[in-house]
């Protein structure tokens, strides 16, 4: 850029000493000057240098510095990944020690229920056998009530016929009628 401006410089310097003759125009705008080329060599230089100290040295370092971060974050990423991947196995690995202990306790659980479903139905045998033989007790008792009320009551009868047969002398027939006499007592009673 400093190179066309120098040379633009001198090309309008040159029309304006030449009174404006457009053929030293065309013969000073293609021939070399060498001063002019000197001049411009010297800025172009000095332009490098310049730029060379105090745009490209920290031009280059900024540069520097961002592959820098960029290869310090991309590590980064690395370690974060690895990281992140050791977390989920060992979540994956957890998970599936809960799983397994809750397959224990589920298997624990159903064997105790098993066992208290035993034991509640052991006990409700017993109780039934209970309730069954104090049932068979109960008929055992009553049968004996009734059966020693029949006798104590035909204890009584006899005695009652007896006492009338002693009473009087019977016939064979008073005797008939006393034996049918004393059954229909017992019936009614």
């Amino acid at each position: 850029m400093a190179v066309a401006v120098v040379s633009l410089s001198g090309a309008s310097m040159a029309y304006a000493s030449g009174g404006g003759k457009s053929s030293q125009e065309g013969a000073s705008l293609m021939s070399i000057q060498v001063g002019m080329a000197a001049i411009t060599l010297v800025i172009f230089v000095l332009l490098i240098v310049l730029l060379g100290k105090f745009a490209w040295r920290p031009l280059i370092t900024g540069l520097k510095r961002r592959e820098d971060a960029i290869r310090e974050s991309i590590r980064a990423a690395a370690e974060a990944e690895a990281q992140v991947e050791q977390t989920r196995k060992n979540l994956e690995e957890k998970i599936a020690e809960v799983q397994r202990q809750a397959a224990m306790q589920l298997q624990q659980a159903k064997a105790d229920a098993a066992k208290a479903a035993e034991l509640i139905r052991q006990h409700a045998e017993a109780e039934s056998r209970a309730i069954k033989d104090q049932a068979l007790r109960d008929i055992q008792n009553a049968k004996q009530q009734a059966l020693s009320d029949i006798a104590q009551q035909s204890v009584e009868l006899s005695l009652r016929m007896a006492s009338k047969i002693l009473a009087r002398n019977l016939t064979v027939e008073d005797q008939q009628r006393l034996v049918e006499q004393t059954v229909s007592e017992l019936v009614r009673s």
